[in-house]
């Protein structure tokens, strides 16, 4: 796991361009599949709507979990040296970045982290693609590189109350993340609160959103980030963390058009993405 690749199967996204006149009004009644239906990417052709007053009902998206995305442990120059131009073209490619962070539990902490620091700093590309980065084990000039791209306001971060993590990156490594949202904001925003229902934690929403379970954490034997090598089941729990994000995004978005499925490429080359980026993180943090 040193050299920063453990893999999963790769997506394939689809090149296809989708037709739309522009981004929807204001939610209208209609009829979806029903929300334990998990929607397989492919075309991204908009679902028919409802005849008189249905109740709208989520219909849920996976794109990238439960395995299809990449992951890359970076926990050496060599590791990082490998990954930056993978990492640099996917922000370029889409210029939205999901991120999460991880803390080695305080009753773990002695002789590896006294400092209680964040240890993992988790970066999610549309691309398909989990960044960990290692950052005690990391040089100056590359958690630079790091602090860039989170202060870049024309990169926008996406969390899952992510607020705390924010404060904790700028008192633990003076890295400050602007222009970012968490994704439960991005859901009241844009559907219908009835449907999103209460706010809730990344679980429970990657449950509701996208099918799909997320790993459990179990504390003892995965508490200890600051370990000398990530276990299988750690790299595991991060990674998707991370990626998780970027499903719930996806199917926000897909509902929001009205989509009978998505993938990231449909979001790309969809004529609305560009007033729906705008009308999803009018509230963004700066």
């Amino acid at each position: 796991m040193g050299d920063g690749d453990l893999k999963t199967s790769e997506v394939d996204l689809v090149n296809e361009k989708i037709e739309e006149n522009g981004l929807a009004k204001s939610p209208q009644p209609s009829a979806s599949p029903p929300p334990a239906t998990v929607m397989a990417p492919s075309s991204g052709v908009r679902a028919p709507r409802g005849g008189g007053g249905e109740r709208k009902q989520l219909a849920q998206h996976a794109v990238f979990l439960p395995d299809h995305f990449k992951t890359f442990v970076v926990d050496s120059t060599k590791a990082f040296d490998s990954i930056v131009k993978t990492f640099r073209r996917d922000i370029q490619d889409f210029r939205m970045i999901s991120v999460d962070s991880e803390t080695t539990l305080n009753s773990l902490a002695a002789g590896t982290n006294a400092n209680g620091c964040i240890d993992l700093l988790q970066i999610g590309t549309f691309n398909g693609r989990a960044f960990l980065f290692r950052l005690s084990m990391m040089k100056s000039s590359e958690t630079n590189y790091l602090r860039n791209i989170l202060a870049d306001p024309s990169i926008v971060k996406m969390g899952s109350l992510f607020q705390s993590d924010a404060r904790r990156l700028i008192t633990d490594w003076g890295i400050y993340v602007h222009n970012w949202i968490d994704i439960q904001n991005v859901a009241l925003n844009c559907l219908d609160r009835r449907v999103v229902g209460k706010s809730q934690g990344l679980k429970n929403m990657t449950k509701s959103f996208v099918g799909v379970e997320l790993d459990l954490f179990e504390p003892q034997s995965m508490g200890n980030w600051s370990t000398g090598e990530l276990s299988d089941a750690q790299v595991n729990y991060a990674a998707q963390n991370v990626m998780a994000v970027i499903d719930i995004f996806c199917c926000i978005y897909a509902n929001r058009m009205r989509l009978s499925s998505i993938t990231t490429e449909d979001i790309k080359q969809h004529i609305a993405w560009t007033r729906f980026y705008a009308n999803a993180f009018y509230s963004a943090y700066s």
